[in-house]
């Protein structure tokens, strides 16, 4: 049965994602400028979890300056990003790393029970389009072995949408 957490549960679990995303960002300035942004569920507070089953921590890091003139080569890109991550998983608590076809995703094992996921750290790479609003976000075609750039809407203000005008929140 899904349920919320309480911000305690899952507070020290929130403190190893920000330390990686850290070392991350110091590991690449001279690559890219990028911002990462808390997405979904932890951003608004609402985190749910099955029973005892995992709960996780969307993120989307947004790539605003390619400094290797990579031509934002999504391959590139992702390799590069995956690598950094790998490099500090461990010294944050994350004992497997995936590349799925959105995300690159990161799980911590429980210490309590064995073989047990408590979280997940997923991380979108994202870059916005300036003509259109929208973003581009890479994804890892499996089937054909490539990664490309995928359009999507950027809903990122969909609050701001979805809400009447002086309607409180």
């Amino acid at each position: 049965m899904f349920e919320y957490m309480k911000k305690n549960e899952y507070k020290e679990s929130g403190k190893h994602c920000r330390e990686i995303i850290r070392d991350v960002q110091k590991d690449l300035k001279n690559t890219f400028n990028f911002n990462i942004h808390l997405i979904g569920s932890c951003k608004s507070r609402l985190m749910m979890r099955n029973g005892n089953g995992p709960y996780d921590f969307d993120y989307s890091l947004e790539i605003i300056k390619d400094k290797k003139d990579l031509e934002f080569d999504p391959k590139k890109i992702r390799e590069i990003v995956f690598n950094s991550f790998q490099k500090f998983a461990e010294k944050h608590g994350f004992s497997k790393m995936e590349n799925s076809t959105r995300v690159i995703k990161l799980k911590s094992h429980s210490n309590k029970i064995q073989n047990h996921i408590e979280y997940f750290m997923e991380v979108a790479i994202i870059k916005k389009l300036k003509k259109t609003n929208n973003i581009n976000t890479i994804i890892f075609d499996k089937e054909n072995e490539r990664y490309i750039w995928n359009e999507e809407e950027d809903i990122s203000n969909l609050k701001g949408k979805l809400l009447m005008p002086n309607t409180p929140f």
